[in-house]
């Protein structure tokens, strides 16, 4: 979830509510705006920083964009029965397989050397939709 208190989320997630509201009659910021007698929410960005965060907070929370497709989430659909994880000898789950091995053609930079918070991350990079007919 974006923590619009970090000043880049904030400002994505406010042009993000701009885009999608587009007519000011339905945002909440420019209600706000109004509330206080100002005719433009940019005017009031600078005077209520603190409210301002909630009301963007609010509505980024209410309208997430959807999680992006995994090199695991592709995995599963792939190969549902495939063992990304196992136990290892302490009883703790660990990643079982190197991901750039299975899908990349190129040969992986970590020459499949399991590293597992190192795999985990790799597992989680987005994967690359295909173009069609390509």
């Amino acid at each position: 979830m974006p923590d619009c208190n970090k000043t880049i989320v904030f400002f994505e997630e406010l042009a993000r509510m701009c885009t999608a509201t587009n007519d000011c009659t339905n945002c909440d910021l420019a209600k706000y705006a109004k509330s206080v007698g100002e005719k433009h929410c940019g005017n009031v960005i600078t005077q209520y920083p603190s409210i301002i965060i909630q009301i963007v907070q609010k509505w980024s929370d209410a309208h997430q964009l959807p999680k992006p497709k995994t090199y695991e989430d592709e995995l599963k659909k792939l190969l549902p029965a495939s063992l990304l994880y196992r136990k290892n000898k302490d009883g703790k789950q660990e990643v079982n397989l190197c991901r750039q091995m299975l899908f990349d053609s190129e040969p992986p930079y970590c020459n499949g050397y399991i590293v597992d918070k190192v795999c985990m991350k790799c597992w989680n990079e987005p994967y690359p939709e295909q173009v069609a007919g390509v």
